[in-house]
């Protein structure tokens, strides 16, 4: 096993990961992608395309940050040593005291720090919720909530009548908000993600896709 370059970094909250390249010589099926030991390793018997491993090393990371595999701080991009995001918004954090001015409100970045901004966002988020879910003709059942969730951004519960929408959203624009807003409320028609479930979504909003793209690569604000 022969380790041939470091063909590209990522860069996931502050911290950079290199993607290392490994030509193997004996004869393996497919191209393998691991994490380990902070490095993304690619590992193949074929001659590659650096720019389409880089691509899909990327894929595979934002998997991993999803999952929780790659420390949760960054994740959550709480706890950054300039700034955090609201609704896509950037708000500087004062060195002195850690924390933020909120709707002339303050905010300790600690552990507490989502719990006391729902507080403050509940009624900006709830109010998009209200509208989609009137102009998608469905029933006032269900409640909305938030909380802390590695793997997800949102999920329907049919037993509670609960949506529940990460923390990880409330730093994103409520244009982007939207797109796992309407995501979750079309699971009130159709329970799996089959073409049938996917219309629905695009019935309502169309730039589904973009907005989606918009959480995967971290771009907070768009509107």
């Amino acid at each position: 096993m022969k380790i041939d370059k470091i063909i590209g970094k990522i860069t996931i909250g502050n911290k950079e990961f290199p993607i290392v390249y490994i030509h193997k010589k004996r004869y393996q099926r497919y191209t393998y992608y691991r994490f380990k030991e902070d490095k993304f390793v690619v590992s193949s018997f074929y001659k590659i395309n650096e720019k389409e491993v880089i691509e899909k090393v990327k894929e595979f990371a934002y998997k991993l940050v999803k999952k929780g595999v790659i420390n949760e701080d960054i994740i959550n991009e709480k706890i950054n040593n300039e700034f955090v995001y609201i609704l896509g918004n950037k708000y500087f954090i004062n060195k002195v005291n850690n924390s933020i001015i909120f709707k002339e409100k303050v905010i300790k970045i600690d552990k507490n720090y989502y719990k006391n901004l729902i507080n403050l966002v509940y009624d900006d988020v709830f109010n998009s919720f209200e509208y989609y879910r009137k102009l998608m003709n469905i029933p006032p059942i269900y409640k909305l909530s938030f909380r802390n969730m590695k793997t997800r951004l949102g999920t329907n519960s049919r037993k509670t009548n609960k949506i529940t929408l990460s923390y990880d959203l409330l730093s994103y624009s409520l244009t982007n908000i939207s797109s796992v807003i309407v995501h979750e409320l079309a699971h009130y028609y159709y329970f799996d993600h089959s073409k049938n479930f996917y219309n629905i979504i695009y019935r309502y909003l169309p730039n589904y896709d973009i907005l989606t793209k918009n959480i995967k690569r971290r771009i907070y604000k768009n509107d």
